[in-house]
């Protein structure tokens, strides 16, 4: 078992999707779990293994930096974290790896349809049609994303109960699929 997560969002990226990917790479770090992250400097988290994807320049060269790093890796479950720019990437890779289990985590329904073109509704339906299950995660991050502890702030034990609740039932349904 060998299990990547390709995210175009990790911190110091300050978006609810980047803020997910780390929570996600963070409970999952007792797979073999490698993160493919798009940027220069992505934030550590524990012992997993984070690869930077340089972005910059034309975005062909992101493509095909992505590409090398996947054959590079050679996962058996790839954890993909939508964006445009991951999609094509993915799609690539799983035509030349039909084994490969694709599971497409959609974390910003919002912001896809803000940039949809035609090509790019294409590879995601693609995508998502090679997946073997789709996630959609709640339009609310705050079902999934801890408040943010202020000094002398309380937080309702039930906002911590759900918060931790979302995140079993979550955890346990991803890795019903990673093998």
């Amino acid at each position: 078992m060998n299990v990547a997560m390709l995210t175009p969002l990790f911190p110091p990226d300050t978006s609810d999707s980047a803020q997910y990917a780390k929570l996600l790479a963070a409970t999952l770090s007792d797979l073999p779990l490698t993160v493919f992250a798009y940027g220069k400097l992505p934030e550590a988290v524990g012992v997993v293994p984070i690869v930077s994807i340089d972005k910059s320049g034309f975005k062909l060269l992101t493509i095909l930096r992505c590409l090398r790093a996947l054959r590079h890796s050679r996962p058996t479950t790839l954890l993909l974290h939508n964006g445009p720019s991951t999609d094509l990437p993915a799609l690539i890779y799983k035509l030349a790896h039909p084994a490969l289990q694709l599971v497409y985590i959609e974390s910003d329904t919002k912001a896809i349809a803000r940039v949809a073109r035609p090509l790019q509704e294409f590879i995601n339906r693609q995508i998502k049609r090679r997946a073997i299950v789709v996630i959609t995660l709640p339009d609310d991050a705050t079902a999934y994303i801890a408040a943010e502890i202020l000094p002398f702030a309380t937080i309702p034990p039930e906002t911590k109960t759900a918060h931790s609740d979302w995140w079993q039932v979550h955890l346990t349904q991803l890795k019903s699929y990673v093998r």
